[in-house]
């Protein structure tokens, strides 16, 4: 013989905190505005989406900052300066002993050991994307 059990009682639990808060903003004036309900979306839901988009933006921004500097930006061999064969002495003192010359920079000044002008260009070229990553986030 079998006995016929019965499912417990379902109990009408209280809604979740978030789901209050959703239910309360979907009726305010905002969600009416951006139309939460119709749109089959909540508040916190649109919360998160906006935040990863907004961190996905920073990123962004601070990535294409460094690549733009690392890859030169518009310095260029006419950014580096002459220098003298004795890598202690500066360009200006380098005419006294005719041992001495005073190189002219060419394409090579680019490359280890970097050209102290190009060096130069490329610290102002990531200064200035430093300052125009930070303006467009102050604008955002």
């Amino acid at each position: 013989m079998e006995m016929e059990t019965t499912p417990p009682p379902q109990l009408n639990p209280s809604p979740s905190p978030l789901s209050r808060l959703n239910s309360f903003v979907a009726t305010s004036r905002v969600g009416k505005r951006f139309k939460l309900a119709e749109r089959n979306t909540t508040f916190t839901t649109e919360l998160r989406a906006g935040t990863a988009t907004f961190l996905t933006m920073a990123y962004i921004l601070a990535v294409n900052a460094s690549i733009l500097s690392d890859s030169g930006g518009p310095c260029s061999v006419a950014d580096c300066v002459p220098l003298c064969s004795d890598p202690t002495l500066p360009p200006s003192n380098c005419s006294g002993s005719p041992s001495l010359t005073l190189i002219q920079p060419d394409s090579t000044c680019k490359f280890n050991p970097v050209n102290p002008g190009y060096s130069a260009c490329l610290e102002r070229i990531r200064k200035d994307l430093i300052v125009a990553t930070a303006a467009s986030s102050l604008i955002g």
